[in-house]
Formats: structure tokens, sequence, C-alpha cells
């Protein structure tokens, strides 16, 4: 889909081959048609200028002059933050609703009134995986191991452990899915 967009939108309004201004406004229309595209829904367009908006602020400070290098645990946690508020929008039946979640996730509607599809998905096993998730955002950067997977040249061992750790983990999302209740895929409400 991105070289979609990339090739038949972003290209023919000139893509970044003119002016600052005319290249951020090459990607804010993108992004807000990559929304639109999503659903006819203002929340799928807020989504769109949300990333537009991400992604222009970055241009404008350089790349990673909003965070250190030194800092990694820091980029991985803003990352995860701005696309989870990102997905609020995206899933969202109206801007209401959106606020709203946003408002549950800080603590603002107090934490003894959960809704019943919260306590129904945060089960021992989704508080578990969270938990994983949010322990890799205090791996160093250059993890040896991370290294070691990624080598240039071709070596048994990377290609065996590499071949491992994708075989558990699509078992695992197997599992996962098919000990789930139903759930239509995603682009099917669209």
């Amino acid at each position: 889909m991105s070289n979609w967009f990339r090739d038949y939108l972003y290209i023919p309004l000139g893509g970044s081959r003119g002016t600052e201004s005319q290249t951020r406004r090459n990607l804010i229309i993108v992004f807000l048609v990559t929304g639109l595209w999503h659903g006819a829904n203002w929340t799928f367009i807020i989504w769109g200028a949300y990333h537009g908006a991400f992604l222009l602020i970055e241009r404008a400070t350089g790349q990673r002059a909003l965070i250190p290098d030194h800092t990694a645990w820091f980029r991985r946690a803003y990352t995860f933050l701005v696309v989870c508020v990102g997905w609020v929008f995206f899933r969202s039946l109206n801007i209401g609703d959106a606020f709203s979640y946003l408002e549950s996730m800080v603590g603002l509607h107090g934490w003894s009134g959960l809704s019943a599809t919260v306590k129904l998905v945060a089960d021992h096993r989704t508080v578990a995986m969270l938990i994983v998730a949010a322990s890799t955002l205090a791996l160093p950067q250059d993890w040896v191991t991370g290294m070691w997977l990624t080598e240039a040249r071709p070596n048994p061992r990377v290609t065996i452990a590499r071949f491992a750790t994708v075989t558990v983990l699509f078992g695992l999302a197997v599992v996962a899915v098919m000990s789930s209740s139903f759930s239509p895929f995603l682009y099917f409400q669209f």
C-alpha cells in the first residue's frame, strides 16, 4: 500500500523535488488520503493527519534531534506512545470515543470503571505479553544476539536460529488466534 501511495500520489504531486513547503504539503496530502482510504470517518482522517504531523516534526527537527542517541530506550518508548495514541483514533467509532479512550488510558475516568471489553481482553496472557513487550524497551540498542542474528555473511547457525525463532513465534501466534474468540478480519468493516 505504501508503494502505491508513493508511486501514484506522492510522486505525481511532485514528491520531495519542489520546495520544502511543497514537500510538506505533499506529505500531508498523502497521509490525509491514507487515512481517508481506510474509511470515510473523521477518526481515520485524524489518524492520517496525526502520523503526517509527526513525520513533519521529525523532518523539521532532524530525525534524531528530538531524542539523543544515547537514550535508545526513551526513543523506543516515545515511538510506542505515539503509535498507541494513533491507533486509538484508528480503532474508535467516533472522535468522542477516541478522546474518552485517551482519557481512560491516563486514568481520568478512574481505574475501577473499566469496561467489560477491557476486562475481557486483559487476561493473564495479555498482561504477560505486555510486560514482555515493555521489557524490550530496556534492551540495549546493540544487543549482542541481535547483531549475531543480523550478520551479513551466511552462517548455518544464524539460518537455523532464524528459522527456529520464526517457527516458534508462528506456532504461538496460531495458538493464540485459535484460542481466542471470533475476531473478523479488520478490513471486512470497510
